[in-house]
């Protein structure tokens, strides 16, 4: 049901979906600024949006997480609703196609499927997605725009759950201990013509690193956001 614009200046909001995609469609109809608006041109707001909610989140700030994830929803209703006016696709379809997917990735749920813990569902889930790559619906290109710590750890992650990976603590302990004697050789010998083994042995160090926080189940993009935090807060406090 969508309301008309009387209805917002004489009724008390109630707060309900149609409430709100009125309002968009009120917005995207009679704004110029919003008319003029593309799936290209607001799609980074998306990335924003994400990152301002992930940062109320980690300061417990909840009534500001509750603001930023309306905007979160209002970037992905008007993308929405610039696609339905596009023909590409409704509101109606996105919904239908998510319900679909949520039923499909919980055959334990919905189905017969025996999973019982937390990780045997995440397991599950993982190698239907691979399945749906196989079969063309690949998102690695999506997955190419992560930031790359995160990213690396995303990949090596459904590795492990696919069953396609098992990670020696061991094994990655010694490689830990070569690959930083390596680095410490190549520094020491301070040439500029080091400087490609320098990257690439960096480079192997910071995998070598996403895997161990693997095995101990860290996020590292998380830790290094925090460790970031800390020390944009103690170069404040200095000056």
């Amino acid at each position: 049901m969508l309301y008309d614009k009387e209805y917002f200046l004489n009724s008390e909001i109630k707060g309900n979906f149609d409430e709100l995609w009125s309002v968009i469609n009120i917005l995207r109809r009679e704004c110029p600024w919003d008319r003029s608006q593309t799936a290209q041109s607001i799609k980074f707001k998306l990335v924003e949006e994400s990152y301002e909610a992930i940062d109320s989140l980690d300061r417990q700030d909840f009534e500001g997480l509750a603001k930023e994830l309306g905007d979160v929803i209002l970037v992905c209703l008007f993308i929405t609703k610039i696609m339905e006016d596009e023909g590409k696709f409704d509101l109606k379809f996105l919904f239908s196609s998510l319900i679909k997917k949520l039923i499909q990735r919980h055959p334990h749920v919905f189905g017969n499927k025996d999973l019982k813990t937390p990780e045997e569902v995440l397991q599950n889930w993982e190698k239907m997605k691979k399945k749906e790559e196989k079969e063309g619906n690949n998102l690695s290109d999506v997955e190419k725009i992560f930031p790359s710590l995160y990213l690396a750890y995303r990949i090596y992650e459904k590795k492990i759950n696919t069953g396609d990976l098992k990670i020696d603590i061991i094994y990655l302990k010694t490689r830990a201990l070569e690959l930083f004697s390596k680095l410490l050789d190549l520094i020491e010998n301070e040439e500029r013509s080091e400087k490609e083994k320098i990257a690439d042995t960096l480079s192997e160090i910071l995998l070598n690193l996403v895997l161990i926080s693997l095995y101990f189940k860290i996020n590292p993009e998380e830790e290094l956001r925090k460790k970031i935090k800390q020390l944009e807060k103690g170069e404040k406090n200095s000056r």
